[in-house]
């Protein structure tokens, strides 16, 4: 944005440039590019153009649904738009449970409890802590339709943890944060 202020002249084929310059960032994998990115995406004028540049961008930078979540839109669309991010960023990416808590705040708006007790499964899958647990646990209506799948994923999640790891030619067993202290 301070570029395109510098220059006396307004910038020749803008509206040609901005979508490139974005794709370009996008497959640039360092802090400052980053940045610039994320900034590019402010200057995208409609929300239509920002969930595409989204869904191309899913698994490197997940972030953009977050911004375009806290948009001031339509709850519906933001729903739908949330759900959508759902699929496509990858489950093992803790930003991905920010997003499904916040599409279950639209969905309790809309009182579309379905949706707001899968978006809970979703936060859980992405990020098993224990606040995470306790939200589908206790508050959604009926524990017993999502009992198995709480279930596969703790031992999922207690697989990955209690496996030997060699790391720098030191063997160490991580400890399940569930595990009790004997």
């Amino acid at each position: 944005e301070t570029v395109l202020q510098m220059g006396h002249e307004e910038l020749v084929e803008y509206d040609a440039f901005l979508p490139l310059w974005i794709e370009y960032l996008a497959t640039k994998n360092d802090q400052y590019a980053s940045i610039l990115f994320m900034e590019a995406i402010g200057m995208i004028k409609t929300l239509d153009e920002m969930t595409k540049v989204a869904r191309r961008n899913a698994t490197t930078h997940p972030e953009l649904y977050v911004t375009i979540l806290n948009m001031e839109e339509d709850k519906i669309i933001l729903e739908n738009i949330g759900i959508e991010a759902l699929k496509r960023i990858p489950s093992d990416l803790s930003i991905r449970a920010q997003i499904a808590l916040m599409t279950a705040g639209f969905a309790a708006e809309l009182k579309h409890v379905d949706i707001m007790e899968q978006c809970w499964m979703e936060a859980f899958r992405s990020c098993t802590n224990p606040v995470n647990y306790l939200r589908i646990r206790f508050l959604s209506r009926d524990y017993n339709r999502y009992e198995d799948e709480v279930n596969d994923i703790m031992q999922s999640e207690w697989k990955k943890s209690s496996q030997i790891q060699n790391t720098s030619g030191n063997r160490y067993l991580n400890k399940n944060q569930l595990d009790r202290n004997d």
